[in-house]
């Protein structure tokens, strides 16, 4: 095997063997172990990890005793059907659909970096339930909850986003902050698995009243009763502590509207270089306000989209 390859020997073993089956070789079944470690030059335990994992794709059949067998294709396939859906990578593909791949390098030089640009931009979450560390929807906010401090104040303006009000929510005393719901919203929030999951850690505590809620967050009851009075909540109540979090940052390589890697020194870009999705500059600009719900996939696959077909523009203008 290749000793220089960045796979583990056994999954190396798993993607050859692989090939081989789908072209169609084995149909009398597999060499024994003591062949295949002969010939791959590896351990007994590589290969029977690398067996392990082509039983797992139903293209071969193990028993012990026996010689391994390969499965005609219909069958595999046909076990390949039941079995889970996963993701796979792109040299899997290329290996499923039975291609052969090479490896070539093209030019390798020490270049000046790009620019990173954006680094300001990110995803947050001003519905983060502490202790238990689960996702409050916003969907509540927006259907009429609101958010108040430890002195029963509301703070800010509830639809402005989830990505910025993890700022303002973390500007409260003590970094936390109270989500307030009624039994409408509490059926709302029952739709999102990540409610469910922190309703039942605990984090969605009942409140018969606006006294009883005042006593639960520990803040005078006149000014909670004032707060409560401009919503259009009723009681009986549910409030949720949460705090501000940080998803993922938005920022990134510096590109052009084609995706392509831009240099720091000049701006111009770089030879047979792009950048898309969480490698390079989204659409949020370079502050927490700008982000909107679905921007990362929005970079990414749009971007992703953008990219490929900048690459096939230049592949086909240099034939």
């Amino acid at each position: 095997m290749p000793r220089t390859l960045p796979l583990p020997k056994y999954h190396q073993v798993y993607l050859v063997l692989r090939e081989q089956l789908v072209a169609g070789r084995f149909t009398a079944g597999l060499p024994g172990e003591m062949h295949l470690m002969k010939e791959f030059g590896v351990s007994r335990v590589t290969v029977r990890t690398a067996l392990d994992h082509l039983a797992s794709d139903g293209l071969i059949v193990r028993a012990a005793g026996r010689r391994t067998l390969a499965l005609p294709p219909p069958a595999a396939s046909a076990r390949r059907s039941r079995a889970p859906a996963a993701f796979s990578g792109l040299l899997e593909n290329i290996v499923d659909m039975g291609l052969r791949t090479q490896v070539k390098v093209i030019q390798c030089e020490l270049l000046p970096a790009s620019a990173q640009v954006d680094l300001g931009g990110y995803q947050g979450h001003g519905g983060w339930a502490v202790p238990q560390g689960a996702l409050i929807s916003w969907a509540l906010m927006m259907q009429g909850g609101i958010q108040v401090n430890a002195r029963g104040e509301r703070f800010h303006d509830e639809t402005g986003g989830y990505s910025e009000a993890s700022v303002t929510v973390l500007a409260q005393p003590g970094g936390t902050a109270w989500t307030l719901i009624d039994d409408r919203l509490l059926a709302l929030g029952r739709s999102f698995p990540d409610f469910v999951a922190a309703e039942a850690a605990g984090a969605v505590r009942p409140a018969a009243d606006a006294d009883a809620l005042a006593t639960l967050i520990g803040c005078d009851a006149g000014t909670l009763s004032s707060t409560l009075a401009g919503t259009r909540l009723v009681a009986p109540y549910r409030a949720i502590k949460v705090t501000g979090a940080l998803f993922h940052t938005q920022g990134g390589l510096d590109i052009d509207a084609r995706c392509r890697v831009l240099r720091e020194a000049d701006g111009r870009p770089f030879a047979n270089l792009l950048a898309a999705g969480g490698a390079a500059r989204g659409v949020s600009g370079n502050a927490v306000w700008g982000y909107l719900s679905g921007n990362g996939l929005l970079s990414a696959v749009a971007g992703g989209f953008i990219a490929a077909r900048t690459a096939q523009d230049q592949i086909e203008g240099s034939r």
